[in-house]
């Protein structure tokens, strides 16, 4: 809906975001729009420029907000509020829950952990053999 406005569907999507979520970042912003992080974060430099948003570091990730000393701060609320209430159910979900990628519990072996474990074995057989001396 904004998308027409903005010119950009990311715009939108990081509008619509940082309304219900209060911030974003980059990769979490690609998921829920299936796309590349790198036109995101194009997308969020060119807005933080520009004065709409701000952004601080946590850990290793650039965390973006809207910029409350931006002039038309609260216009930008409301616009992005009243798009997404008229947005329909189907849509409101990609910006309701956080898109999680499961993460693996346990590294897959690598080859390098197998020399290693390798190694160990062959270390251990050489302290039996000198036990017995």
């Amino acid at each position: 809906m904004l998308n027409y406005l903005f010119g950009s569907k990311h715009t939108e999507v990081i509008l619509f975001v940082i309304h219900k979520k209060k911030r974003c970042y980059a990769n979490d912003l690609a998921d829920r729009l299936q796309v590349a992080v790198n036109g995101v974060q194009y997308t969020l430099e060119k807005l933080e420029k520009g004065g709409l948003l701000v952004s601080e570091k946590i850990g290793k990730t650039r965390v973006f907000t809207l910029n409350e000393e931006y002039p038309l701060h609260k216009e930008l609320k409301t616009l992005a509020r009243k798009a997404y209430d008229l947005m329909p159910e189907s849509e409101k979900i990609k910006f309701e829950n956080k898109l999680l990628k499961k993460r693996r519990k346990t590294k897959p072996p690598t080859q390098v952990s197998n020399q290693v474990e390798k190694l160990w074995s062959q270390l251990k057989g050489f302290k039996t053999i000198l036990d017995r001396f």
